[in-house]
Formats: C-alpha cells, structure tokens, sequence
C-alpha cells in the first residue's frame, strides 16, 4: 500500500460518520503537483473541498488532527459518548428518559460547523473550535 493510500485509508475509514483529518495537510502536499490517477485526483478534489470549507481552521486541523462529525450522526454520536464516558449507564432506567436530541443539541456550543460542499467529504460537518 502507498503512502497516499494509507494515508487515505485514515481520513476516510469513518466515512459517513466523522473524518480523522490527521495527515489531510501531508496527502494534499503529495497530491499537489503530480501525475494523478484518476482515483488520486477524486483524493485531490475532495481535500481541496475539504481545505476551503474549513479555511483559517485547515492548518491546525489538518496537520495537528482533529475529528469532524457528520450533523447527520450528531445526535448518535453524542449518545455513544455518554454511555462510554459513564455519565449515562446505557441499560439504566434513566436512559430511557433522556431526549437524546435535545442532549446533543446542547453540546453544539463551542463547536463550529462546515459545509464541505463537494467530493468524498460533502456534507455538514461539526468540530470543535476551541
């Protein structure tokens, strides 16, 4: 396996849930400037896409790491996070209780929200701002 598809492997292997963007800045460098397969420019493309929606954030996200999750699975996300953190034991009576929704949306404060709009990553996409 290449180092472009290994590093490939890592942002997409969450796909559609979230995106580990650990490396994206070193895959798009190596994708710049090069003879591109077919495959390598749909890399190229939606890193670019990726770099745009995410703009003053892209350095420390790309080449520091950080999590996008999908606004689609936030609520699922958030749900899975109590229950492994131990805040909600997850076959406890309370769980049944909690408006999960109302829950997650209450964690969206501090985190920013993006709008990739094109290639592997398209979508609304939260992450944290701080």
């Amino acid at each position: 396996m290449s180092e472009i598809d290994k590093i490939w492997t890592g942002l997409t292997t969450g796909l559609p849930n979230f995106i580990n963007t650990h490396g994206a800045a070193e895959l798009l460098a190596l994708l710049v400037g090069e003879e591109r397969t077919e495959e390598q420019e749909g890399m190229y493309e939606s890193l670019q896409a990726l770099k745009d929606a995410l703009s003053s954030d892209w350095d420390s996200m790309a080449e520091d790491g950080g999590t996008l999750n999908s606004d689609d699975n936030w609520v699922d996300y958030q749900e899975e996070q109590a229950y492994s953190s131990g805040d909600i034991a997850e076959h406890s009576h309370v769980a049944d209780y909690v408006d999960w929704e109302r829950y997650a949306d209450s964690l969206k404060e501090g985190h920013r929200e993006v709008e990739v709009e094109g290639g592997e990553f398209a979508g609304t996409w939260l992450y944290d701002a701080n």
